[in-house]
């Protein structure tokens, strides 16, 4: 099934051609799915800000991996789809915790990094615009997110703060414009150099580094993604979604909200509705994120007969995860390709 020695056809083909693409989507999306739940913990478990931009470009880099692997345009631009939509779904097994937000970003860059592929080719440059595609998608959701909370008052706020910025610090829209761009620049900038040249260049270490790690850690691997939660975990999600409500970004938001409600808006009527809308909103959304409609998406969308491969697929990768001799076989077919 494997081949047992991998003979370099081109400077740009990828250790992991000679592997089916059913056994390349099952490993890497495990991986991807992995690295989200350790790293997106860890993260959060020393406050990190902005610890999402750093998975994002960790993403990149696998997805990249896929794309160069492919045989074709078409499959290239497939490949990132299907393991980016795979690990999303993996996120939904969890019982707990909040899953919409990270199944949305997963999604959503592996969407984007598959149209700068298929726009521009299998090459470097059609990675490294994947890759500046899948940077600007961290960026968007919160504002996504706070436009469904506050809705069209968020654009009279951002428009109140700029002018007192303006009166107070001197500082007006072209200054604030300029920081957010840079910092999107940035960010573009290194997936683009990651996607680009950092993959091409230490492909085979990258992979050699990951199917070992992964190899030694995927009993925890499992139960950190599909196994039993800790009782603490089972909390209600009403109350679970307070929690949520009280992170800084939502605090913050809610905050400068409610001062600009309170400097511009005369009826106390109003204010107080304008106040407690999005409230109500936030803490429904929060809700949702934790409940149990997405609890086994894949095995759902399986039911419909357009979805029943992607289900197939979406079931080969838990079974990487839960059965030992089915990762070990991955494993091993993978290590002989690369050596």
């Amino acid at each position: 099934m494997y081949s047992t020695e991998y003979k370099r056809k081109s400077k740009t083909s990828s250790p992991l051609e000679n592997v089916p693409p059913s056994e390349r989507i099952p490993v890497l999306a495990a991986i991807i799915a992995s690295i989200e739940i350790f790293a997106g913990s860890l993260l959060h478990g020393l406050k990190v800000p902005f610890g999402g931009n750093f998975l994002s470009l960790v993403q990149a880099a696998f997805l990249t991996l896929a794309s160069r692997s492919a045989s074709s345009r078409l499959d290239a631009v497939k490949l990132p789809f299907y393991i980016s939509s795979i690990s999303s779904c993996l996120k939904s097994l969890s019982p707990a915790g909040n899953k919409l937000g990270p199944m949305l970003s997963i999604w959503m860059q592996g969407v984007l990094f598959s149209g700068g592929v298929g726009l521009f080719g299998k090459n470097p440059v059609g990675t490294a615009v994947g890759g500046a595609l899948l940077s600007l998608w961290a960026f968007v959701q919160p504002f996504l997110t706070l436009y469904l909370f506050f809705g069209d008052t968020l654009f009279e706020a951002g428009s109140f703060y700029l002018d007192k910025m303006q009166a107070k610090l001197g500082v007006g829209s072209e200054e604030l414009i300029f920081v957010l761009t840079t910092v999107v620049a940035v960010k573009a900038l290194l997936s683009v150099l990651i996607c680009g040249v950092f993959v091409p260049l230490f492909e085979q270490r990258i992979l050699r580094y990951s199917f070992k790690s992964f190899a030694k850690h995927k009993k925890e691997i499992y139960e950190k993604i599909v196994g039993r939660q800790k009782s603490s975990d089972h909390k209600s999600i009403f109350l679970l979604a307070v929690k949520d409500m009280l992170q800084p970004f939502v605090l913050f938001s809610f905050f400068l909200g409610i001062v600009f409600l309170v400097f511009s808006t005369s009826s106390y009527a109003k204010m107080i509705w304008l106040s407690l809308r999005p409230l109500a909103i936030a803490y429904l959304f929060f809700v949702f994120c934790r409940s149990s409609f997405l609890y086994g998406l894949p095995k759902k969308l399986g039911r419909i007969y357009l979805f029943q491969s992607f289900a197939s697929l979406f079931d080969r990768t838990v079974g990487v995860l839960l059965t030992d001799k089915l990762l070990d076989q991955r494993i091993e077919g993978q290590k002989k390709v690369l050596k």
